[in-house]
């Protein structure tokens, strides 16, 4: 009898670590636009207004198109990836948050060939731009938008 309440007992607490463990890790929306920036002279995506004044600002091309746009709900820490228009693949890791802002590690590739790694900082409701590889056709180029929303 005594074993058999030991043995709940060490259920219970592994039962409740679990609990606690998987109650302090939170998730986050974190959403990403792909974008294909060019001087085709198309202007920019009706979509892109929030954006088109920095777009403009930081790249110098005409027209911003978007191509993809994801919301993922990604635990903090934790990393989740996802398929992109043009054959790519987006893996993004986050970390601790640290003074209010998300790191976050951005894998960008196509099949084996890597296009773009680096590490952001999220501000919550603040895009992230980051430009990317090249069109195939050598006609413009990629960038991301990383919105945090938190």
């Amino acid at each position: 009898m005594n074993a058999r309440i030991g043995l709940f007992a060490l259920f219970a607490l592994l039962l409740g670590f679990t609990t606690q463990r998987a109650a302090a890790q939170e998730s986050t929306k974190v959403e990403v636009i792909l974008v294909m920036a060019s001087n085709s002279g198309k202007g920019v995506d009706s979509s892109l207004k929030p954006y088109a004044g920095n777009l403009q600002r930081i790249f110098n091309f005409n027209s911003f198109q978007q191509r993809d746009r994801k919301t993922l709900n990604i635990s903090i820490p934790g990393g989740t990836s996802t398929n992109l228009y043009g054959g790519t693949r987006l893996r993004i890791g986050l970390q601790a948050i640290k003074d209010g802002r998300l790191p976050a590690d951005i894998d960008w590739s196509r099949g084996r060939d890597r296009l773009l790694k680096t590490l952001v900082r999220l501000n919550p409701g603040t895009p992230a731009i980051v430009g990317g590889p090249q069109a195939e056709d050598n006609t413009g180029s990629y960038l991301l938008i990383i919105n945090w929303k938190k």
